[in-house]
């Protein structure tokens, strides 16, 4: 066969759009939008295609039982879009300790984690940078050892180009936060 002759077999999708396409964070916004008053949680967040529920009460009773109706009001929400929740991803924190503390499904049970990571950010439950910061610290370690090994092949405004964009994209990312 001449190069560039080969197509892949068309599909017409009914619902959604196919994985890795540059439309997905736009269509999942589109879909999400309505997010917020479907939850009726105190914060909810979309971001490309995660979402983050915040909830906060006065007792721990009270902040459990709105975390459970506003996952199950997201589940719902989910399911009337053509969607699910990935509940072996789904993660939940509490920013003090509870070990009563549980999101109930259909088939499993959700209890909090130690820290989760959100947008690019590690939050751990005693809101310290600790983690976060050993996380950074290993990306550059990694960045600037492959800098390292390459530095022959480039001249001085080269490579400080390079780091630029290598080691200060890690460094910033989440700097807002």
């Amino acid at each position: 066969m001449e190069k560039g002759t080969q197509k892949s077999a068309s599909k017409k999708l009914q619902l959604g759009c196919v994985q890795g396409s540059a439309l997905v964070p736009i269509i999942f916004k589109m879909y999400m939008k309505d997010l917020p008053e479907h939850v009726n949680a105190d914060l909810s967040i979309t971001n490309a295609d995660d979402s983050y529920i915040v909830v906060a009460a006065d007792t721990w009773k009270e902040c459990n039982e709105k975390a459970q109706r506003c996952f199950e009001n997201y589940q719902s929400f989910l399911k009337s879009m053509g969607m699910v929740c990935n509940k072996e991803k789904t993660e939940i924190i509490t920013f003090q300790e509870n070990p009563d503390f549980q999101i109930m499904t259909s088939d499993k049970v959700i209890k909090p984690v130690e820290c989760i990571k959100a947008i690019g950010v590690i939050l751990d439950k005693n809101l310290s940078w600790n983690q976060h910061i050993e996380c950074v610290n290993q990306r550059i370690t990694r960045v600037m050892n492959g800098l390292r090994t390459i530095r022959r092949n480039f001249n001085f405004n080269q490579m400080k180009t390079l780091i630029t964009s290598q080691v200060f994209r890690v460094l910033y990312y989440g700097s807002v936060v």
